[in-house]
């Protein structure tokens, strides 16, 4: 048996008039989703649905560290994890240095060969990866375990 979920008229015609598809117009309605540009396009708009910022937990230390590697031309390097959520916050946080001009690289370490977290084989390889070169200026570690 299937449900099928609730959804409003309105918004979905809405939607089908800024160019959804009836599929899309359908199924964001069904999700209370009425910003067809900010759904496709979420790291353009992702700023203007945060309701406060400073929420966000060592936001500004972060900043800081974007601004002075802007300011002082140093190199990211940045240590994500193998599942889902640490692929796409290393992709976000690479997506902004290059919007800003700054130089990131991204290492995802294999959970076979480097095991799990941060530890020296993740380090090592992460140093040892060719496109690097020197030690970055700095360091960003995602989604790598409360333990890390």
């Amino acid at each position: 048996m299937y449900l099928i979920r609730p959804h409003n008229s309105e918004t979905e015609q809405s939607l089908k008039k800024r160019g959804a598809s009836p599929l899309l117009a359908r199924l964001l309605s069904q999700r209370k989703i009425d910003d067809i540009d900010g759904f496709l396009n979420p790291l353009q708009d992702a700023y203007l649905h945060l309701k406060n910022l400073s929420l966000v937990k060592n936001v500004k230390n972060v900043s800081s560290l974007l601004f002075e590697a802007y300011r002082d031309k140093k190199r990211i390097a940045v240590s994500g994890d193998y599942d889902g959520d640490g692929v796409v916050s290393s992709y976000m946080v690479k997506r902004i240095c290059e919007i800003l001009n700054i130089e990131c690289h991204v290492f995802l370490p294999s959970r076979f060969e480097h095991g799990y977290g941060l530890n020296e084989q993740t380090l090592a390889a992460l140093f040892a990866f060719s496109i690097i070169h020197q030690v970055p200026g700095i360091l960003l570690v995602l989604d790598c375990g409360s333990s890390s």
